[in-house]
């Protein structure tokens, strides 16, 4: 009797160690919910697992794997969803109000989608014409462009959430450009920049819980709005950049208010102002000797390259100085051209040479390394001093993205705060980031260092575009906002465990053989469910130059486990393991 019990104790142990050997690579919805309960460390680890473990098991299994086509009309120029994910924002289709939708997840939907056993259908022809009311709900239409902005219209790629998603902030620009720069920028602002366009802009504050416009905010300045280039935020705190007046306007959210707390880079000296006054009531602008003075911040970041220079060793402090001596006129010419926030202290800024100008007057044409002079300057707001300047091929500011991306993004998920996947936080991005390095044909500092300041507010946190969890090629498609470029085949998500394909991203590609233009599709993503709305821009088509899709997940979509060969070998290529 003993005997069997002994023999049943070892058959039971053989059996558990071959049954949790093969969990460890399970994607079974009700195998991750006993781990859950029971706490399962099926890694084979020591100890107890993080809190969240568990949950980032669950997107394994439940997936995105239903892409439905032709869907999303009547939602407007959809823009992103609010960072708590319950609310979408969009653009009215007259491009003068903002439209709210309250979204009721994709459960609500199961019903409709429950014939749907293939990974494609057409929103028209095999379900509900009617899906984008069931998933949304209209909530607010909050006017923006009224009476008194009849010659204004919203940049529908510009917006920045602030206060954890209660205030939303737009922008306007009037489509009359200012031929000449206004006099008084030339008493202000003694690094300007008269040679680009100008326009009026107005930044609008939109508050969505209680649907009213609190807040506005006008300049007359050149600003580059698109994907949120010349504006950066973070806290209550924003920063604009101008391009014209070469200077930064520090904002603060109070109350609901834009209040303007400073301007960096701003003339403050009363002898330069009577110089200049003078000189405008005599010629009305003033000749170009007068206008070379440098700026304060200019004049601070010169200072410190000199300090840098004259306290090196002595077998160094020569060839720094020489070098210092021969980029002086670099350093004269070069304009700010982006910002950044860091922290609430601490600013990221970039010089580069003007647009259509060049240090050298004569008919040469200015060389790759003119050309291609940045300067990145590490500024503290508390101190109101320059922390560190790197030039544009720093190795030193290369190895900073790599290993402290994630501090540089300062994006961190609202639902479980998990930041985006980066070369900092991922060992797979962080392979696949040094091998681009590695086989990169130009300077690899000066490729990647261009990428610097970071655009704010522009990156989504899902976690189904975790890169320790899904393997798939982020030249298609990337936690970013910038559009992609489309591809005729589907984009394919696999498992970095199994290398089995979890699911697809299908989009309509009958258009891209019939006319030569690349064609672009920008993803929106849903902060945590499985949900994404890709919006294609189809140049072939007569009725609409614009197609929406859903990426949703569905409980009867089989997602079939064959690859193409080519697909297949671009992903072994990428794969670290």
């Amino acid at each position: 009797m003993e005997e069997e019990i002994r023999d049943s104790r070892s058959c039971y142990r053989m059996t558990r160690h071959s049954w949790f050997t093969q969990r460890a690579f399970t994607i079974n919805k009700q195998h991750n919910i006993w781990d859950r309960e029971s706490g399962l460390n099926r890694y084979n680890k020591q100890g107890c697992l993080p809190v969240l473990t568990h949950e980032q098991e669950f997107y394994r299994s439940i997936v995105p794997g239903l892409s439905v086509s032709n869907a999303g009309y009547g939602l407007g120029f959809i823009r992103k969803f609010t960072p708590d994910g319950k609310m979408l924002i969009s653009f009215s289709l007259q491009k003068d109000a903002l439209w709210v939708f309250k979204y009721k997840g994709v459960g609500s939907v199961q019903n409709s989608l429950r014939s749907c056993y293939e990974e494609v259908v057409d929103c028209d022809l095999d379900i509900d014409p009617d899906l984008a009311q069931d998933l949304f709900n209209f909530h607010l239409a909050i006017p923006i462009i009224t009476e008194q902005y009849s010659r204004w219209t919203l940049n529908r790629e510009f917006s920045i959430f602030l206060e954890n998603g209660r205030y939303v902030l737009l922008a306007a620009r009037c489509y009359i450009n200012y031929i000449s720069v206004p006099r008084e920028y030339y008493l202000k602002y003694p690094d300007i920049h008269d040679d680009t366009e100008i326009f009026d802009y107005t930044f609008f504050l939109v508050d969505l819980k209680e649907g009213i416009v609190s807040d506005t905010y006008k300049i007359r300045d050149y600003v580059s709005l698109n994907n949120n280039y010349g504006v950066s935020a973070v806290g209550n705190l924003i920063a604009i950049t101008s391009y014209c007046r070469q200077c930064i306007d520090i904002l603060e959210v109070h109350n609901g208010k834009l209040v303007s707390l400073c301007q960096l880079n701003k003339e403050q000296e009363t002898m330069r102002r009577e110089q200049l006054n003078h000189e405008l009531h005599t010629n009305g602008v003033p000749e170009p000797p007068m206008k070379g003075i440098l700026s304060p911040l200019k004049q601070q970041c010169i200072s410190h390259l000199y300090k840098e220079a004259n306290a090196c060793n002595c077998c160094e402090r020569k060839e720094r100085l020489l070098k210092f001596y021969k980029d002086f006129p670099l350093y004269e010419e070069v304009k700010l051209a982006k910002s950044q926030f860091i922290n609430k202290e601490t600013l990221l800024m970039r010089f580069e040479m003007p647009r259509n100008t060049s240090t050298d007057t004569g008919s040469e044409q200015p060389s790759r390394d003119t050309m291609y002079f940045k300067l990145y300057v590490f500024y503290s707001l508390s101190e109101l001093k320059v922390l560190r300047i790197f030039q544009h091929d720093s190795k030193e500011l290369l190895h900073l993205q790599r290993d402290f991306y994630e501090s540089l993004r300062n994006v961190r998920s609202w639902h479980t705060g998990r930041p985006a996947s980066s070369p900092s936080n991922s060992i797979y991005y962080r392979f696949k980031h040094d091998t681009c390095i590695k086989h990169c044909a130009n300077d690899p500092a000066t490729e990647y260092n261009i990428k610097l300041p970071l655009c704010v507010d522009c990156t989504s946190c899902s976690p189904y575009l975790n890169f320790d969890v899904f393997l798939y090629d982020d030249r298609l498609i990337s936690p970013t906002e910038t559009p992609k470029y489309m591809s005729n085949r589907p984009i394919t998500f696999m498992d970095r465990l199994t290398s089995a394909v979890n699911y697809r991203i299908h989009l309509d590609t009958s258009q891209l053989s019939n006319s030569k233009r690349n064609h672009l599709v920008s993803f929106v993503f849903h902060p945590y469910e499985p949900f994404f709305i890709s919006v294609q821009q189809v140049f072939g088509s007569i009725d609409r130059s614009i197609l929406v899709n859903f990426h949703m997940y569905c409980t009867t979509t089989k997602v079939s486990q064959k690859k193409d060969f080519k697909s297949a070998t671009n992903d072994k290529r990428q794969r670290l393991l």
